[in-house]
């Protein structure tokens, strides 16, 4: 691939830095010898943002009106080395197919996007600029497609938080890549995540599903076994699946119908096999379940009546033992808050096994609460807990329906294995239904685990909010539990039988274990431990600080640094000290032309300091007008504060041009992000993450 080598050649392509220049370039060239009209646009124009990058689009109008929408990434992330994210293979397939269909009408109008700004992790700036002028009539869906190097794994991403994509999309691109020889991964329950809207890691979907745009995205990872197949058989895969993709929609009808914007589906997968039930097929599924289970409760009405009585009667019990459950997930929040005050706070190497220690803990301390605390007046009839469990399943129905209907279907697999544990009185059946009702969650909690997704498992980790969840979701298993201990023991026992001590045994064995581990847990035997280094000089206060911190003890010690020696004390994990002041590489100079009554202030600001962000901001009294700026800008109402937005990796020297009413006093804020240079080394298996250098500068234009 001619394409992959030429861009890969011109360097790391930062957001509006000069290798990102010199790909645009490329670009350019390539599509002029297409004789292809293309659309260029910059940031100049841009609403409450800014960058130094660029859009190139190409539009190819195709035998249908139909439009898809190809956007690819092209910045690359700071963060990132050289290897394998770094490879532009994306990029070049987009070129390829450009030139494929470039002379040729599509299927389906394809309009392919180069996003400057957007490194294909998190919301871009790119994405977001485009939507700011983006217009059409015509049905549209949008494939954002960030491929770092081919052959790769196809991930399938479906939504971002609070937002899900369409069935439509999802549908048409299962069925385009069946069988084409490349494998897909998706994860289902993170799809659940984004519906219910808790803290997730944002995906670039976020602004077109926001703008609604039907959005899907295609993320390459590396193929999870040893033999991928051969770059180019791939590639001719993907191009007979994207035909195949832009076939099926350019097929589609959809003048005289709106776009299908089903997003209440649930989809399973076993290897490469997918199963998508759409909106209506849940809807039936559930009243389906419930019609057949209400049939049921009538035939029955006998052990009906009696459930209903012993509910009536013991109903009190159920917010007791929710808030019981509550207090002893708070016991285990609590339990990981000491761990980390005894060493460090390493949940996020080991969530996993952070959590089954906080499930561990309440479950210990649950069971031990029904074997000490036995002559409580708590019910005492085995049916009162397989009526509660049947209960409880239908109140998490009734409450996830109503945020999602898709959302139900963990509880209603739940709610019918709640019913096969009712009706069937031998115990095995009861324990084995005992043991698959949670067999849903089995799966969400692996796909939540397993990615990890740290925003979401901080909140199950640490907060109330996320213990209250749990305990309403595990609550019902709780006392089909209970209910399994009333048949194990004596019916004439008062007291929990040896099923609720075995749970005592397990469990507290199991914390137990998990406690020592942890307390002895270190995941840098293999990996290097990060520091983070925050340098700011602050020319307002005159201050010169730094900041060192590290998740673990730093190496005590002491280092050089410039004309200073930094102490570290012994079992430091975080250390603060003043520098010695910095001379002042800001420097600005000013110009100014007065027409009007307006006078029109023309800055230059450089930096001895390479620069990677510059903020900037204008304080004047509430009243003044600012009539024009070279950047965009947007006042904060009810302050005296107006922001610039300027953007990452600037040129130097930076012109920064503003139009002010004529004799009106003003305060520019400075503030200048760098990479500090010559650091120093901290010792041996301890590694500087993404070191910051700030410099924050105040420049008072007195005018009378």
């Amino acid at each position: 691939m001619s394409h992959r080598a030429a861009i890969s050649s011109c360097g790391f392509r930062l957001e509006g830095s000069p290798a990102e220049t010199r790909a645009f370039s490329y670009l350019r060239d390539t599509l002029k010898k297409q004789n292809l009209s293309m659309e260029e646009l910059d940031f100049s124009a841009m609403r409450d943002g800014h960058s130094f990058s660029r859009i190139l689009s190409v539009t190819l109008p195709g035998a249908a009106p139909n439009l898809l929408i190809l956007a690819i990434p092209l910045s690359q992330e700071e963060s990132l080395s050289s290897g394998e994210e770094t490879e532009p293979d994306g990029i070049a397939l987009a070129l390829s197919l450009i030139e494929e269909w470039g002379h040729t009408p599509p299927p389906a109008s394809l309009r392919i996007l180069f996003l400057g700004g957007d490194t294909g992790r998190g919301e871009g700036i790119g994405s977001r600029f485009y939507l700011q002028h983006f217009q059409t009539t015509s049905p549209t869906l949008m494939l954002y497609l960030h491929l770092p190097r081919i052959p790769s794994l196809l991930e399938i991403q479906t939504g971002t938080r609070g937002l899900s994509s369409p069935a439509l999309p999802l549908r048409l691109f299962l069925h385009a890549f069946d069988s084409k020889g490349i494998e897909l991964f998706l994860r289902g329950s993170q799809n659940q995540l984004y519906r219910m809207g808790v803290p997730v890691s944002p995906t670039p979907l976020g602004p077109f599903l926001r703008a609604q745009i039907a959005a899907l995205g295609i993320r390459g990872n590396p193929y999870t076994h040893a033999n991928p197949p051969a770059m180019k058989n791939w590639i001719e895969a993907f191009r007979e699946g994207f035909q195949s993709f832009l076939s099926q929609y350019g097929a589609l009808d959809l003048s005289s119908s709106p776009l299908e914007w089903d997003t209440h589906y649930i989809l399973f997968h076993w290897g490469q096999k997918f199963l998508l039930l759409d909106e209506m097929s849940m809807v039936g599924t559930l009243l389906g379940v419930l019609t057949v289970s209400f049939i049921l409760a009538f035939l029955r009405r006998k052990q009906t009546l009696r459930y209903l009585s012993t509910l009536f009667r013991n109903f009190w019990n159920l917010p007791f033992f929710f808030l019981l459950l509550f207090l002893f997930l708070s016991i285990g929040t609590w339990t990981l808050r000491i761990i980390e005050q005894i060493r460090f706070p390493l949940w996020e190497y080991a969530p996993l096994l952070h959590f089954l220690l906080k499930l561990s803990t309440a479950t210990f301390l649950f069971s031990l609460f029904f074997h000490t605390l036995h002559k409580l007046p708590l019910a005492r009839r085995g049916s009162f807990y397989s009526a509660s469990s049947i209960l409880f399943f239908f109140v998490n129905i009734l409450v996830f329906s109503l945020i999602d209907i898709a959302l139900c279907y963990y509880f209603l697999w739940g709610f019918l294995c709640s019913w096969g544990f009712s009706f069937f009185k031998r115990k095995r059946m009861k324990l084995l239904f005992l043991l698959i009702a949670p067999l849903l969650l089995y799966l969400i909690s692996y796909d939540l685990f397993s990615a990890p997704e740290l925003p979401m498992i901080r909140v199950l980790l640490t907060s109330s909010t996320g213990n209250f969840l749990l305990a309403f979701m595990l609550l019902p298993f709780l006392l089909m539990l209970i209910r399994i201990d009333f048949l194990l023991r004596h019916p004439a026992s008062h007291k929990p039988g040896w099923g609720v001590k075995s749970i005592i045994l397990l469990s507290g064995a199991l914390t137990l274990g998990l406690l020592g581990y942890l307390l002895s847990f270190s995941p840098f035997h293999d990996r290097p431990i990060p520091v983070f280094w925050r340098e700011v000089a602050d020319f307002e206060s005159g201050t010169h600080s730094l900041a060192l911190s590290c998740v673990t003890y730093l190496q005590e010690g002491s280092f050089p640094y410039r004309t200073s020696r930094i102490e570290i004390p012994p079992r430091s994990r975080k250390v603060e000290t003043s520098l010695p002041m910095v001379e002042d590489p800001i420097q600005l100079q000013v110009r100014e032309t007065s027409f009007l009554n307006r006078t029109t202030y023309h800055l230059t600001v450089t930096s001895t300091v390479p620069t990677t962000l510059i903020e900037c901001s204008i304080e004047a009294p509430e009243d003044t007008v600012i009539y024009g700026s070279n950047f965009p800008l947007a006042r904060t109402v009810g302050t005296r504060f107006s922001s610039i937005f300027i953007g990452k990796n600037p040129p130097q020297p930076l012109s920064l041009v503003l139009t002010l009413p004529e004799k009106i006093s003003f305060t520019l804020h400075l503030t200048l992000h760098s990479r500090p240079r010559g650091l120093p080394a901290l010792g041996e298996g301890y590694q500087l993450v993404n070191p910051e250098y700030t410099i924050k500068k105040r420049v008072r234009i007195e005018r009378g």
